[in-house]
């Protein structure tokens, strides 16, 4: 029992018990795309012991994920990033190039530590399951790895226990060849796109909602050119709690419609996962960010007479020092009239009830509101130093959603021009999304067509097939000029390994069988990369021998 107890603790430690995350990683022009999963994060550690439930129940063993870290190499081992060092000058942990982890109060440096180093915990940045990599250079070869890290636990025993990552392994033989590249792992060459590529486009508006209220917008990145489906159509949906006057959004998913069928591809996604810079896990080659407006305030930009001449100005704030005010999400519009259509509701201090020649409308859910009014001039009508209250009801309690004052123009050289019939005031605001507010969307896959009316329009490498393979496989490429053409296969490390075309072509289809004996010598399985080179135009594609 004891061996047993010391190997749990030499596992632990190692990050042996750790799970993987199952990544897939991508590489495009000048950048290289990465997604993973999500399951790693229910990992749940016997070694850790028991999580208990608000009545001192056992809720089954504790969970210790706490996030992943994004590792970029030029070495299958990692070992051209494992910089940081402890207080004797040993490299102790690897140096990522991305962090995201739980929003749970564990960050900074763990205490336990290495000898005077210390991992990283991360910012309580909240989670993400996608990442784009912009600093990569196009031809070179990259090793990555996504990699998922434990809380630790500062109390355990007497010493205490750091977090722990789990394995990244790539390994190759003595000869560069690939031998093995774990789940969380890729080898990867961003290349330019080839001529005539036309890449998958998005279709829809993603910076206003189809349906509903929320001023925010979304964000569509492509991750997998490949796997963007052609007709797609997408719904992107959010929940909210509470009622209109004081919701908040709670989460989104997202519904797929594709040869007639509907799928749910997101679901639940949590508003911590909402942001700019927080990526969706991917889903038919996409991830989403939703940028959501956090309350109700005024779009200056918007705010102000949107239709007729008058010149006057209304300035327009929320009052919190008001004992029954509300930060309404609406929209608002006073459209003037020819003759009396309203008048105002309080009777309260300055405010008065007169008969006036505007209404004021809630655009956002279609209906007249009450409003107050002052008349300091007793003028009787709408002039310069009347104030103006927008009144909304929270059940049956009136609250004060907007002031307004009338007030003469900026420049005070101008003459005022008063409101005349036809003429209309707008307040523009923000608002977080609301229950079932939705966007549409629907995706055109990319187009790697190399003909136009028989004629051919560009150069173009083909994926092998079959791949993987073994012993043989069939490269078809096409040549849209005359001129030398070559073919080469290539190693992970680079060395060549076979030419299978270096010759004049003339513009056409060509298909050309590659066989895994070369000069009468079996090659080793693993990848390997082929490269179509006419002119200026270069492409490289891998390719996978099993045997």
């Amino acid at each position: 029992m004891k061996k047993l107890f010391a190997v749990l603790i030499l596992l632990s430690v190692l990050g042996i018990t750790n799970a993987q995350p199952k990544a897939r990683i991508v590489a495009g022009d000048g950048k290289v795309f990465l997604s993973w999963d999500n399951k790693e994060e229910d990992w749940r550690d016997p070694f850790y012991g028991y999580e208990y439930d608000e009545n001192g129940n056992p809720a089954g063993f504790k969970k210790v994920f706490e996030g992943y870290l994004i590792y970029r190499s030029k070495d299958a081992h990692f070992s051209d990033i494992k910089i940081i060092t402890d207080s004797k000058g040993n490299p102790v942990y690897w140096k990522p190039i991305a962090q995201f982890d739980l929003v749970d109060s564990i960050f900074g440096p763990d205490p336990v530590g290495i000898n005077g180093a210390h991992f990283w915990r991360g910012d309580d940045t909240g989670l993400q399951h996608a990442y784009i990599d912009n600093n990569v250079q196009n031809g070179q070869k990259y090793y990555y790895a996504v990699v998922s890290y434990s809380k630790g636990d500062p109390t355990f025993g007497t010493l205490g226990l750091q977090p722990a990552e789990c394995t990244k392994i790539i390994t190759e033989d003595n000869e560069g060849n690939l031998r093995f590249v774990d789940i969380n792992c890729a080898v990867v060459f961003p290349n330019p796109s080839p001529e005539g590529y036309i890449p998958p486009q998005i279709i829809g508006d993603t910076k206003a909602v189809a349906n509903g209220i929320g001023t925010g917008s979304i964000d569509i990145k492509i991750f997998d050119p490949a796997s963007v489906l052609e007709g797609a159509s997408y719904s992107l949906k959010f929940k909210s709690d509470s009622l209109l006057y004081n919701y908040k959004t709670l989460s989104y998913s997202v519904i797929r419609s594709y040869q007639g069928v509907d799928s749910i591809v997101l679901s639940g996604i949590d508003k911590s996962e909402f942001g700019a810079n927080k990526l969706s896990q991917v889903f038919d080659g996409l991830s989403v960010s939703v940028l959501n407006d956090t309350g109700v305030a005024l779009i200056y930009e918007k705010t102000g007479w949107v239709i007729g001449k008058c010149n006057a100005k209304m300035v327009v704030t929320q009052n919190p020092y008001l004992s029954a005010f509300t930060a309404w999400p609406a929209d608002y519009e006073i459209e003037f009239y020819d003759h009396i259509v309203d008048s105002s509701f309080i009777k309260e201090g300055p405010y008065i009830i007169l008969p006036v020649n505007f209404r004021i409308k809630n655009v956002t859910e279609n209906r007249d509101v009450k409003f107050g009014m002052t008349d300091p001039d007793r003028s009787g009508t709408l002039s310069v130093g009347d104030e103006l209250r927008i009144i909304e009801y929270k059940g049956t309690k009136v609250t004060s959603v907007w002031q307004i004052v009338y007030s003469h123009p900026e420049d005070p050289s101008t003459v005022l021009i008063d409101p005349a019939p036809g003429d209309i005031f707008r307040i523009a605001t923000t608002r977080r999304f609301y229950n079932n507010d939705e966007f549409k969307f629907s995706t055109k896959a990319m187009v790697t067509d190399v003909e136009e009316g028989g004629r051919i329009v560009t150069f173009n490498l083909e994926q092998n097939y079959p791949n993987p393979f073994n012993p043989t496989t069939m490269i078809k490429y096409s040549v849209m000029k005359s001129g030398n053409v070559s073919l080469k296969v290539y190693d992970v490390l680079g060395n060549e390994v076979a030419t299978l075309v270096n010759e004049e072509k003339q513009p056409g289809n060509y298909e050309v069988e590659f066989q895994s004996t070369v000069s009468n010598q079996q090659l080793a399985s693993g990848i390997y990369f082929y490269q179509l080179r006419a002119g200026e135009f270069v492409q490289t594609k891998k390719m996978l021998l099993l045997r």
